[in-house]
């Protein structure tokens, strides 16, 4: 059986779909991936991402960072360990994504709804099928 890549890519297979009461990320990848492709896709087009990149200024702490500033000391030669064991690393890229209000923004753009309204359906899914499933074990 081939898996569909529109699939694949979301990180499901047709064994996943049985499965109620699971849960993943909206994507395949690990939670310090996800939002290390998320922070490159930011660093990649700041056009695009403007807005973001301006308000950072609104933010004391933040307003040193700059597009340079994050490929250079979060993004630039990042390894396999870099991004998975490195404490020090994962802390202060998810300060950073904390602080910007960065998965914010990233689910306010049109391209990216969709996704994150799927994300829910699957979470209510999952809630529905958890409470039922203890439910059925009080009785």
């Amino acid at each position: 059986m081939t898996i569909p890549k529109s699939e694949f890519e979301k990180g499901r297979t047709p064994i996943n779909f049985r499965k109620d009461n699971i849960l993943s990320l909206p994507t395949f990848y690990s939670p310090e991936v996800y939002i290390f492709n998320i922070l490159k896709e930011y660093t990649d087009n700041p056009t695009k991402y403007h807005k973001f990149w301006l308000s950072l200024e609104a933010y004391p702490e933040l307003s040193n960072y700059t597009v340079d500033k994050i490929k250079r000391k979060m993004l630039n030669n990042k390894t396999y360990k870099d991004i998975h064991e490195n404490k020090q690393w994962s802390k202060n890229i998810l300060d950073f994504v904390q602080k910007s209000d960065l998965l914010r923004h990233y689910y306010q753009q049109d391209t990216n709804k969709h996704e994150l309204n799927e994300y829910k359906k699957r979470l209510y899914k999952a809630i529905k099928a958890a409470s039922r499933s203890k439910k059925n074990r009080l009785f």
